[in-house]
């Protein structure tokens, strides 16, 4: 018998203005729109069925905080129908960009029209059958999106899937960012080997990118201000700030706790680092060469 997803409650509708002042061109690199369900179908398998979430209500949320641009992910429970994130990209303008699904695939003709509407990433995802794609063709379609500009990005659950992708990411040619922390958790801590193997993919190579997101689902500790995961923060920060870029995560898809609210994360930032020049990186010029603003 067919398990029916569970559905999302929604996220917290009254964002706080946060105690960081966002940077001009302020970034959040990851975030979703949901909706509306009549127009837009939901993947037959997937984990979640989210509420409608549309792009005015994300806007709603995004002036509060200062966020200023935007890189829609097209996310799982859509399986590979760009739709929602595409129509969403030509209704916002210039200041926003997309992070596709594909099936492996996918023509050269469907990526030309995903790029010219605003595209300039693919995720892949190491739980696939929830309507995602794999990583087992990560080669091939890094290959097919290298003259494109695009980034490929892994959403891994756990870190210890990423000690095994580590001779794989080294061959790459094109620029690949790590989702969530590479799905550390804050219990492992900072010296547990996959997050050292983390730190030192970032050190050692010009193409990895970290996003720091999701670190809400990722804190074992129940604080409110996700506190036991700054050192985890902190570390990354030390070790490549040009290489880290801030998302939300709006709105908590599959989030069943109490939900975070946006202007409390962008403020978590101000609390790994006083440093006024690692903010606008991480929060604007790092996004803005990522996925071409600039």
């Amino acid at each position: 018998t067919a398990v029916t997803p569970p559905t999302c409650p929604p996220p917290d509708p009254d964002t706080k203005t946060p105690k960081l002042k966002a940077p001009p061109g302020a970034c959040d690199t990851h975030c979703h729109v949901f909706g509306p369900a009549a127009k837009y179908g939901f993947a037959p398998v997937r984990r979640y069925t989210p509420p409608d979430c549309v792009l005015e209500d994300y806007l709603r949320m995004a002036r509060t905080i200062g966020i200023e641009r935007t890189v829609l992910v097209n996310a799982s429970c859509h399986g590979t129908d760009n739709r929602p994130t595409l129509d969403a990209i030509a209704q916002a303008g210039d200041n926003f960009r997309g992070v596709a699904v594909v099936a492996e695939d996918v023509s050269d003709a469907e990526l030309a029209r995903l790029h010219d509407g605003g595209m300039r990433g693919l995720r892949l995802n190491t739980r696939s059958s929830s309507g995602g794609v794999g990583t087992e063709h990560l080669e091939t379609l890094a290959a097919r999106i290298a003259d494109m500009g695009w980034a490929v990005e892994l959403h891994l659950h756990g870190a210890d899937q990423l000690a095994a992708m580590l001779p794989r990411l080294g061959k790459l040619r094109i620029n690949y960012i790590i989702d969530h922390f590479g799905g550390t958790r804050a219990g492992q801590g900072v010296d547990c080997p996959a997050f050292q193997a983390l730190l030192a993919l970032l050190r050692d190579s010009d193409l990895a990118w970290v996003k720091l997101a999701s670190f809400y689902r990722l804190s074992d500790d129940g604080s409110e201000d996700w506190a036991d995961m700054a050192p985890l923060a902190r570390a990354l920060i030390e070790a490549r700030p040009d290489r880290l870029i801030g998302g939300s995560n709006w709105p908590h898809p599959n989030y069943h706790k109490t939900m975070p609210n946006e202007g409390d994360l962008l403020d978590a930032i101000g609390d790994w680092t006083s440093d006024e020049d690692i903010q606008r990186m991480i929060l604007s010029h790092n996004p803005a060469r990522l996925f071409g603003f600039d």
